[in-house]
């Protein structure tokens, strides 16, 4: 019966293995079933590369550590997920041909666990997963992975504006807001700190050369929902700076140790007033500037694939 097909094919060489930390956990509520040991052998806490070699095939979780390592090792699988990305790399080592196709942890019976053992022993798939491996074996993979990193930098985010022109490109540090540039330090320091109006201008370190933000609006209607939380989350934070910069620059002022404790935090205050005053009317400026380009993208976005 299935039972005693899925017992042939589990003596064969089924393993139990806890390589991933944590792992385990569920080998309690399965040691209660009586006969489980005459199917698995249990395995404790045992690298892959030794492994899966051993292998006739693999038939695992689908975490990207645990692919890497069956294909590495040359051996047909089949992926059985139960979260996250484990469902994607299933999905991929079918499209390469090295598998068979997933089967979600819920759905194994013992019906599908005997047939894949059947078939995971094709010769097809074994020549597939062999050629993969074979061109694991070939490749410099910590070399590529650098190149990779490198190759989407977005340089173009990361340099100083003004050494383009110079044609020697230096690493931005700073950002102007009011010349809208970024800057390196030298560039910085000859247009900021020679006086003037340019020295009054607000610079920044330079710290985000990616933007995380959401992407650009599709439709109107999500347009329109980004203009308002955007806005909705400028205004807060210049209503917020109103209240941090006199606190915090009280606070800073009163830590020093020359002068008198109370002129000190009050001119703090006062240099604080100022400065969340300024960046009061820049917050809601930048506000007013997302509530209508948000929406405008949007519907740009939404006619042009129209």
């Amino acid at each position: 019966d299935a039972d005693a097909s899925a017992s042939a094919g589990a003596g064969a060489g089924a393993a139990e293995s806890k390589c991933e930390a944590g792992g385990g956990g569920r080998g309690t509520a399965a040691s209660k079933e009586s006969n489980l040991d005459d199917l698995v052998y249990r395995l404790g806490n045992c690298p892959h590369d030794w492994l899966f070699p051993q292998m006739g095939a693999v038939i695992h979780h689908g975490g990207a550590g645990t692919v890497a390592a069956g294909l590495r090792a040359g051996k047909p699988t089949l992926v059985c997920p139960f979260f996250g990305d484990q469902h994607f790399w299933g999905q991929a080592i079918v499209s390469k041909g090295a598998g068979l196709r997933p089967c979600p942890i819920a759905d194994l019976t013992v019906e599908r666990l005997t047939a894949a053992l059947t078939e995971l022993q094709d010769p097809l798939l074994r020549e597939r997963a062999k050629e993969i491996a074979d061109s694991f074996a070939s490749e410099d993979g910590a070399s590529e992975a650098v190149s990779c990193f490198y190759r989407h930098l977005p340089l173009e985010r990361m340099v100083c504006d003004v050494s383009l022109f110079a044609g020697s490109p230096t690493i931005a540090q700073f950002h102007c807001e009011e010349c809208g540039l970024k800057l390196s330090a030298a560039a910085h320091s000859v247009i900021h700190r020679s006086g003037g109006k340019l020295g009054k201008h607000k610079v920044q370190k330079y710290r985000h050369a990616c933007g995380w933000g959401p992407a650009p609006p599709q439709s109107l209607q999500a347009g329109l929902y980004q203009g308002v939380v955007g806005a909705g989350a400028q205004s807060l934070q210049a209503i917020g700076g109103l209240i941090y910069h006199p606190v915090a620059s009280a606070y800073k002022k009163s830590q020093s140790s020359e002068g008198n404790v109370v002129v000190n935090t009050l001119k703090g205050a006062g240099s604080g007033v100022v400065h969340g005053g300024t960046e009061f009317v820049r917050k809601f400026k930048k506000a007013g500037t997302v509530m209508i380009q948000k929406p405008r993208e949007g519907f740009s976005a939404s006619t042009e694939g129209g």
